[in-house]
This record gives structure tokens, C-alpha cells and sequence, in this order.
């Protein structure tokens, strides 16, 4: 596979993620079942971007962790914005790195 597509299939991964980021964090911030499905998504995505390129594997576990970890601080959907901004850049910077 190009490069070119393992860089595009790795941020529509990123795209997706954001889908169930908003839905756990923001608007199904009581339901358990939003926030067991990211964590699955997030596992199978962390497998995916490793099988494309082994160094992704560091973002996406990053990302798992935020999964994990970000709906139980309670944070406004400012606050949670502004973060996905951050891990955004990071995954971009990553890419860049990685595929050009």
C-alpha cells in the first residue's frame, strides 16, 4: 500500500475516533454503552494503525488512554474541544513525520 493511502486511512481512523469522542464525552456523557463502544473502537483502531505503520501505535495508544481516562473528568465541551485540537496536532505532526 502507498504511503499516501496509509497516511489518509490514518486520519480517517482520527475522523471516526472524533464521532465517538463527542458522543462519550459531550452528549452521551451518562451512557456506559458510548463509552464501552469507544474503548472498543479505540482497541481495534490501535491495531489497525500498528498493522499500517508499528510507530502509530504511540498515538493511537495515547488516544486509547484518553478514552479511557478523559469522560470521567466531567469536562465542558469547550474544554474537550480545545484537547481534541491538541491530539489532532499531535497525530498530524506524527504523520508528517512518518510519511513524508
Amino acid at each position: 500500500m502507498e504511503s499516501s493511502n496509509r497516511a489518509i486511512l490514518t486520519f480517517d481512523a482520527l475522523l471516526y475516533r472524533n464521532c465517538f469522542v463527542c458522543q462519550t464525552i459531550i452528549r452521551e456523557r451518562k451512557n456506559i454503552r458510548y463509552h464501552y463502544a469507544s474503548i472498543i473502537y479505540h482497541l481495534v483502531i490501535l491495531l489497525f494503525a500498528t498493522w499500517l505503520k508499528l510507530p502509530l501505535f504511540v498515538p493511537f495508544l495515547i488516544f486509547l488512554i484518553r478514552a479511557i481516562w478523559l469522560p470521567k473528568l466531567g469536562l465542558k465541551a469547550k474544554q474537550v474541544g480545545m484537547a481534541e485540537i491538541g491530539f489532532s496536532m499531535m497525530l498530524y505532526v506524527f504523520v508528517l513525520f512518518l510519511y513524508f
